[in-house]
């Protein structure tokens, strides 16, 4: 079943449901109210905040297998998932109800267990979660600027041909053209390619050269940072 067909507000529910052995617990965002901004890198947002010259907002946050998720009130016209002009950035956005879902999207609850064995965290229990920030606001609702016709077929063209050559490197080498294609992917994502699609390329060619996962996750947010700044 659907989770936004069974997502309930109702506490004696939510403990049959984890009871009798312990289950993960998610938090759909729709109807809680919730704009959730999911920081991949963990410095996404004071990244962001710092390029604006803004303070952090201080508001409730978890800790994740690798970022943070900030939780913010909804403001007054509820925002979706979408990233607006904060593609690129390193983040992903749960939000409200869309065109094409009911409950926009869900974030995993603190307490909860990742597949890692690494645990969902609150960075501070007695934290309060505030409004969205106006600024950051304004940045999801305004759309990127249109791409030319073709273009992100030709970004993948470059892509393909970036991982053609990483896969070409001896070992000695490796770890350095690694660094090469992650600023080339970085440049993809200021180009509009999807941020998300190119990790998981990245990743993927990593370990086929016989590098890691972490090795490709860390230069492309460094590579990420670079091109932003």
């Amino acid at each position: 079943m659907r989770w936004s067909a069974v997502a309930t507000n109702d506490p004696a529910m939510a403990a049959r449901w984890y009871d009798p052995s312990p289950r993960n617990i998610a938090v759909a965002c729709g109807p809680s109210g919730l704009l959730v901004l999911d920081d991949d890198t963990g410095t996404a947002l004071a990244d962001l905040c710092a390029d604006r010259g803004r303070c952090l907002p201080q508001t409730f946050t978890v800790r994740t297998r690798k970022g943070l998720h900030h939780y913010f009130h909804q403001p007054e016209q509820p925002l979706g998932n979408g990233l607006g002009l904060l593609a690129g950035r390193g983040f992903d956005i749960r939000g409200g109800a869309s065109t094409t879902s009911k409950y926009g999207g869900y974030v995993i609850a603190p307490g909860s267990r990742h597949e890692t064995g690494a645990v969902y965290e609150a960075v501070d229990w007695d934290a309060e979660v505030v409004p969205l920030p106006g600024w950051i606001e304004h940045l999801l609702r305004v759309a990127p600027e249109p791409r030319a016709p073709g273009e992100s077929r030709c970004t993948w063209e470059r892509i393909r041909g970036v991982v053609a050559k990483l896969l070409e490197q001896h070992e000695g080498n490796r770890d350095n053209c690694l660094w090469w294609a992650a600023c080339r992917f970085a440049e993809a994502v200021a180009d509009g390619a999807d941020e998300g699609a190119l990790r998981v390329v990245l990743a993927s060619t990593a370990e086929r050269v016989g590098l890691t996962v972490w090795d490709a996750e860390t230069k492309l947010n460094r590579a990420l940072r670079a091109v932003a700044a």
